[in-house]
Order: C-alpha cells, then sequence, then structure tokens
C-alpha cells in the first residue's frame, strides 16, 4: 500500500450527500444531480487505469439521516477501489458524528478521514486536517494537510472565470490570482508536511478549457503542493459519455500530474530568495503580511518566509534585504539577529512598529516614506507610517531592494510567476515558470540569472525529454532564450 505522502488525490463528488451540498449552489439543475448520481459507478474507475491517481476523496459523513443511504451506496465504488489498490479518505463534516463517521468509516476499509474539525484523540483511522490555512494544526501527526482556501488560478477575467471582469494593478500588469505565497507559508509552518490544495473549479456554468486545469495543477506543483484534482460538471459528464474530446483533455491533465510525479528529485531543492519576510503571520499581522506575500508573488519578486519565531542566522543567509512586517515590536532576540543583518551588508525595512532608531541617520528615500539609518556595512529602512494599501509597501520593498540586487529577471513574462530554488549542496538552479495569459504557448521568453553556467535543460509539458539550451553571458550574469511552451515550464541548470 503507498504512503499518505505519496497519495495523489483526486476529488471524487458522487451520492446523496454530494447532492446536498451542491443543492445550496446557484448552479445546481436536474443534470447535475443525474451526473452526481452516476458518478458513484465503479465502471467509471476506468478512467484512472494507467493513471499516477491512486487517492479518492468523496463525501463520507454529514450528521444528516441519509448518512447511513449514502455510504451503502458506496460499497460498489469501495470495493472497485480496493480492487484497484486506491486508497479511500472520506470527507466528514463538522456536524457529524466522529465516532460513528470513524467507525463506519474503518469497517467500510477506507484508509482516512478528512475534517475540518480535528479529532485525533482516539481515531482507529488517520485524520487529514482539511481547512483554511490559518485553521491548520501544524503539529499534524499525519503528515498531510489540505487547504481549501487557496483560488482557482488564472488571470482574473481570462478564460478561466469568463464572467469575471478582467483586473490590473495601479501597473499595467494583469492581476494574477495563484497560490504560490500561501503553498510557500504553509510549507514554512509544517516543514516536512505534503501540502494539498483543494481548489474546485470556478467556471460558473461555462465548461473549462483544459489548460485551466493543467493549470491547477503547474500552480501548485511548482511551488511544491498537490492539487486536490477535481473536474467540473460539464467535464464529468463528458467523460461519463466517454467523448473523445473529453478523454482527450482527461489525459492531458494526467499527462501533467506524471510530469510532476517524475520530477520528485525537485522537491529537496530550496527557495531562492532576494527578500526574507519575517512575521508571525496571524491575528492582527495575517493581513499585511500574507498580502505582502501575495503581491510579492506576482511582481516576480522572488522571497523567503522566515516565521519569526523560528528566524535564525541561517534563516537570513544569501538574502539581500529582510521586511519584518509586524504591527508590534520584535523582542530583543529577534531585533539583534535583525540587526547582525544589517551589519554584515544587508538592508532591513521595518515598520513604525519597530521602535527605536539604529544607527546613523542617512537619508530619506522614496519620495520621503522611509527613513534610512546606516549601521556596520548595511542599512535599516524605516516607514514613516504603514501603507494603507499592502500593494504600495510591496513595491517600495522591490524599489528599496532595487533591480540591480535581482537574482533573476523573466522578460515577456508579465503573466507569469517563478518558483526559484537550488540544490542545498551543490547550488544548481531550477527555475520553474508558470505561465497564467490563457494562451496555447508562450513566445520569446527569456530568463536572467545572476549566475554563471554554460547550459540548462529546458522542460515543458509539451515534451516528455528536456531541450538542452546553451546560456550567454549578459550583464553580470547569463540570459537563456527559452522555446514556446504552454502553461508551465522549468530550465534546469546542467551539472556537467
Amino acid at each position: 500500500m503507498v504512503s499518505m505522502i505519496e497519495w495523489i488525490p483526486m476529488y471524487w463528488p458522487c451520492g446523496i450527500l454530494e447532492v446536498f451540498r451542491r443543492e445550496q449552489s446557484k448552479d445546481f439543475d436536474l443534470s447535475v444531480r443525474d451526473t452526481l448520481e452516476k458518478w458513484k459507478d465503479p465502471n467509471l474507475l476506468s478512467l484512472l487505469a494507467g493513471s499516477p491517481v491512486n487517492c479518492l476523496i468523496f463525501p463520507w459523513s454529514a450528521g444528516l439521516p441519509e448518512d447511513s443511504r449514502h455510504q451503502h451506496e458506496l460499497i460498489p465504488l469501495i470495493k472497485g477501489c480496493r480492487d484497484l489498490d486506491i486508497s479511500l479518505v472520506g470527507v466528514v463534516g463538522s456536524q457529524a458524528d466522529f465516532s460513528a463517521a470513524t467507525d463506519s468509516a474503518r469497517k467500510a476499509g477506507l484508509s482516512a478521514l478528512a475534517m475540518e474539525k480535528i479529532v485525533e484523540k482516539g481515531s482507529s483511522l488517520p485524520i487529514i486536517p482539511w481547512t483554511e490555512r490559518s485553521r491548520i494544526p501544524w503539529n499534524s501527526s499525519q503528515g498531510v494537510v489540505a487547504l481549501n482556501k487557496g483560488v482557482w488560478p488564472g488571470i482574473r477575467g481570462s478564460y478561466h472565470s469568463p464572467e469575471e471582469a478582467a483586473e490590473a494593478g495601479p501597473t499595467p500588469n494583469p492581476w494574477i490570482d495563484s497560490n504560490g505565497w500561501i503553498i510557500q507559508l504553509a510549507r514554512a509552518q509544517g516543514p516536512g508536511m505534503k501540502i494539498w490544495m483543494d481548489l474546485k473549479p470556478t467556471g460558473k456554468g461555462q465548461p473549462l478549457r483544459v489548460e485551466s486545469y493543467v493549470l491547477a495543477v503547474a500552480d501548485s506543483a511548482a511551488f511544491g503542493a498537490r492539487w486536490v484534482i477535481s473536474l467540473d460538471d460539464h467535464m464529468r459528464e463528458a467523460l461519463i459519455q466517454k467523448g473523445p474530446g473529453a478523454i482527450y483533455d482527461w489525459k492531458k491533465i494526467l499527462h501533467a500530474i506524471s510530469f510532476f510525479r517524475d520530477h520528485q528529485d525537485w522537491q529537496p531543492f530550496e527557495t531562492e530568495a532576494v527578500v526574507g519576510v519575517v512575521s508571525n503571520f496571524t491575528g492582527e499581522n495575517e493581513y499585511l503580511s500574507e498580502e505582502v506575500l501575495n503581491l510579492a508573488n506576482r511582481r516576480q519578486l522572488p522571497f523567503r518566509v522566515i516565521l519569526k519565531a523560528r528566524c535564525t542566522r541561517q534563516s537570513l543567509e544569501r538574502l539581500k534585504a529582510a521586511l519584518y512586517v509586524d504591527l508590534q515590536p520584535p523582542d530583543e532576540e529577534l531585533r539583534q539577529q535583525l540587526l547582525s543583518f544589517v551589519e554584515s551588508g544587508g538592508l532591513l525595512i521595518v515598520l513604525p512598529a519597530w521602535g527605536r532608531m539604529e544607527g546613523m541617520h542617512g537619508s530619506d528615500a522614496l519620495d520621503g516614506r522611509f527613513l534610512v539609518f546606516l549601521q556596520g556595512h548595511g542599512r535599516l529602512a524605516m516607514a514613516k507610517e504603514v501603507p494603507e494599501d499592502p500593494y504600495v509597501l510591496a513595491a517600495d520593498v522591490h524599489m528599496l531592494v532595487s533591480r540591480r540586487n535581482d537574482l533573476i529577471r523573466i522578460y515577456n513574462g508579465s503573466a507569469m510567476t517563478i518558483s526559484y530554488s537550488v540544490t542545498p549542496r551543490s547550488g544548481t538552479s531550477l527555475v520553474q515558470l508558470v505561465d497564467y495569459s490563457g494562451w496555447n504557448s508562450s513566445e520569446a521568453v527569456s530568463v536572467w540569472m545572476k549566475r554563471t553556467f554554460t547550459s540548462a535543460d529546458f522542460w515543458s509539458l509539451n515534451s516528455d525529454t528536456p531541450e538542452r539550451l546553451s546560456g550567454v553571458g549578459a550583464r553580470d550574469g547569463v540570459e537563456v532564450h527559452l522555446p514556446r511552451f504552454s502553461v508551465y515550464g522549468a530550465l534546469e541548470e546542467r551539472v556537467s
């Protein structure tokens, strides 16, 4: 049996309880009801034959009188999964009787339960926390957590959500919805845990293009998480009918999932960043700190999440700058750690809550919004006020750090996010690019990095083998011109 951390999960909506849940939505109709009833047919498991999917998740108990009937009707599906060695996870609602749900799940042969309300003590089955990030118990013993408050990735107003108006920030760049920052924060809060992203399609009645699904796979995987596969009503109905277009699209989704499964060797790579964001990311600090991460991700500014309770000298290594974003002053130990970073040549950016001035006043910066103090070989930049708009703070941080300290730049990729990482020992680099534009291919994209190497392998979802690319020396670094790719590409430095 495959261990839990190796599960590749898919949400399998079916049966009475799923019908009850969906009846509350505006897009529910008789055709949706019919699809949900048909989806419990074990014959549909043939869709998973030869696929990487080895875990199905479905409603199990909601605290309703219909729970028992629902569970009984799932027996053929459960048997079909066990015959295929597919692990099973039952979702238990917050109103359900935990003891009864656990007992029935164990007798039915389920492998685990998923719950928003975590009750691990006395459970005869593993419990997967399934809730929003701020409520996750990061000390969970199971090694897997599922976040259910992410966003469906894409450019707002593009093909992934056709009924929404397009949006952009204060710059002409498109407004990207990505879960990259959430995943990086979750990985910092739960080191070593496998992060699942529970993202349901948001087509609002419109069928999604397959690129939207592939984007959901890549948006999670590029930053170290797994998307819990979830299809829209149109795709599920088309797969029931075995429509050739739907089967083709389904295979493309599975191909993307297989690609990341086959590149598990990238998981140990460590985030390479320009700035470290230091916070407890909770309480009154939650909104500002999270928005800074979100906006830094959209600005293609590589960052490292640093939980202030775990901040050490090693946390700040290789960074050009650190942002202390909390609205309370740091304790003395953290203050001294951050000041040591400044004295060794780093830039520390703080809000007024930092308190006492440090070093010698050197100048004002950014039209007087920051006071800059000199200390040792570095600088401390203190904001005169807490910006009302987090976008302003993220932009100011980028300007204070300066583009001359960039580690990486992407040209002709304004609708992309980047995941930049290196191997712990050799320092070999990996640049993963996720394109949210919705086009079938990205053209004339170049990557510049402040490092030197002669060649790199370029991986994409278009091919099973990489393309060898040469680097060209440019402006104290190396520039690589990428071939056309769709949705996702990765540049892996070639080790000779």
